[in-house]
């Protein structure tokens, strides 16, 4: 008697496992709700996920696990299953720094701090190259010269709050909300190049906060591409 009683709960424990371990095959998944810290998945990664709905669960999972593990801009992901046919997908994503947009064109190149292309979406808020080139695919990097360029574009976006650049005729060219363009190399020391407009500047500024030179000329450009910048 003890020893069928011992039988028949190896038994049960046997059947509960196998259930437990069948479950993931027999659940059809036809909702995947994929969410990031800034919200809801940009598009291409849902579009993939959507892709995945009418497979049970074990198959959505491992799908999700390479998906995930293929895209760049994600850092990290949790998946778990809300009954009855449901998926929730959280994933940590890269932060994008700034952004490529081809001249023409309604889409931005997402670009982390690396330089690796993120995402591509149709609206932005970051600072941003716009380039006669067609920007890298999601997961490549950007060129160095762009990297360059980027970079700078930054630190006119915290100093004088400029969100564009264009590169063109060999140069970056951002133009100052207080009126003149200026045109960086697209190579050198980023730093000096800065700290050098911020002390032309300085010195060019007249009592009324505009940017005058000797003949009283509003000042049109500032080109620090020369050894002696050309101001005119």
């Amino acid at each position: 008697m003890k020893h069928l009683k011992l039988g028949l709960v190896f038994l049960l424990i046997t059947l509960v496992l196998l259930t437990i371990l069948a479950l993931p095959r027999l659940i059809n998944i036809s909702e995947i709700d994929c969410s990031s810290q800034y919200g809801v998945c940009n598009k291409r990664l849902e579009a993939r996920l959507d892709k995945l709905k009418g497979k049970n669960l074990y198959e959505v999972k491992m799908s999700v696990k390479e998906i995930l593990k293929d895209e760049s801009s994600t850092l990290s992901y949790s998946a778990h299953f809300r009954f009855p046919n449901k998926l929730k997908v959280s994933v940590l994503m890269k932060k994008a720094r700034y952004a490529l947009k081809k001249v023409g064109t309604d889409s931005f190149f997402l670009v982390d701090n690396k330089g690796d292309v993120l995402a591509v979406e149709l609206s932005n808020a970051l600072p941003f190259l716009e380039t006669s080139e067609n920007p890298p695919n999601v997961g490549e990097k950007v060129s160095d010269v762009s990297q360059f360029a980027l970079e700078i574009i930054a630190d006119m976006y915290y100093i004088y709050q400029v969100q564009k650049g264009k590169i063109e005729n060999d140069g970056l060219s951002i133009e100052l909300s207080s009126g003149p363009t200026v045109i960086f190399p697209l190579e050198g020391d980023r730093e000096k190049l800065v700290s050098a407009l911020i002390l032309i500047i300085s010195r060019l500024k007249d009592e009324n906060g505009s940017l005058k030179i000797e003949d009283g000329k509003n000042v049109a450009i500032i080109d620090l591409r020369f050894k002696n910048p050309v101001i005119k």
